[in-house]
């Protein structure tokens, strides 16, 4: 994939992005973008109805964005006490998108004991409803809304013989950490040397390094590492406390000669810059270093940050 993108940024002088088929990915970026509330880690307590009674639970639910911004991926864990221990109860994988042809969000989700299912999922502006059948089950129902203090309040519930929807879960997780990291696109119309100079001002005014951070809005790994700064807790908090970021547009429209020809060669985007406090360059980075299988590695994205930062 790495190879894919790099081989794509070196037609850029002589090909225009317009020539680069789109199957709907841009479509499907705009939708998701109603529910990038969502993305981050968020933890808290449950309670499931079981053997008739209220089952009290905890766990977590990670949100991210993937493959370019198209879709969300949900992993969770939730567990039990049974004595000391601390047991694994509810084990999900999804993932979110937006289908065009059948003009609806969709979830496709795997359960830890073998069970696959998907169904169309009704997106509201802060939450949203996914109906499903369930074997033994039968009807099943899941409201979530972020209320005003930024609470993610979901009901469970299952549809009785009567018609009627009888409660059968609940849960309130909070969004672990309160540092983010706001998403600014790749402009092609920005000043680039103006950025570098104001991000080297605040930087020396905060005791920080500046990050410049070059790729386009065409770069779905470009996508891919804003995501994991944005959603990632400790890289987040990293990037607020140690590093200015300034995006640096690499595109058809303005590939930023003048600007990047004073930085080593990029082989390849997203691609790194660290700089002091007085604008001296420190550190080039290939962000395919930091890769591992189809995303970055928050680990090794981790060390790169606390060594230069």
């Amino acid at each position: 994939m790495r190879r894919i993108a790099t081989f794509i940024a070196t037609l850029l002088p002589i090909i225009s992005f317009a020539q680069i088929p789109d199957f709907g990915g841009k479509a499907q970026v705009e939708k998701i973008k109603a529910l990038n509330f969502l993305v981050g880690r968020w933890e808290g307590e449950a309670w499931v109805h079981a053997q008739g009674r209220k089952i009290p639970v905890t766990g977590f639910e990670d949100v991210q964005l993937q493959a370019g911004g198209t879709c969300l991926m949900i992993n969770a864990i939730w567990k039990m006490k049974a004595g000391e221990r601390e047991i694994p109860i509810h084990e999900p994988c999804a993932m979110l998108y937006w289908d065009a042809s059948k003009n609806e969000y969709r979830m496709l989700a795997q359960l830890g004991n073998g069970l696959r299912n998907e169904f169309k999922v009704e997106v509201k502006p802060r939450g949203f409803v996914w109906y499903l059948t369930m074997p033994s089950v039968g009807e099943v129902r899941y409201t979530m809304n972020l209320t005003e203090d930024g609470v993610w309040h979901e009901i469970g519930e299952h549809k009785m013989a009567d018609g009627k929807w009888e409660p059968t879960l609940e849960m309130k997780l909070k969004k672990s950490g309160t540092t983010t990291v706001e998403r600014k696109k790749f402009d092609p119309k920005a000043d680039a040397t103006k950025d570098i100079a104001n991000g080297v001002e605040k930087a020396k005014a905060e005791g920080k390094r500046v990050l410049l951070d070059v790729g386009g809005e065409w770069c779905g790994w470009c996508h891919k590492l804003d995501a994991l700064f944005a959603s990632n807790t400790e890289i987040a908090e990293i990037l607020a406390k140690r590093y200015v970021i300034v995006k640096v547009n690499f595109s058809p429209e303005n590939k930023n000669e003048a600007v990047l020809s004073k930085y080593p060669k990029i082989n390849g985007y997203p691609h790194l810059f660290v700089l002091d406090a007085e604008g001296k360059l420190l550190h080039s980075q290939d962000t395919g270093l930091l890769e591992t299988g189809p995303n970055h590695d928050p680990a090794k994205v981790i060390e790169f940050l606390k060594k230069w930062g």
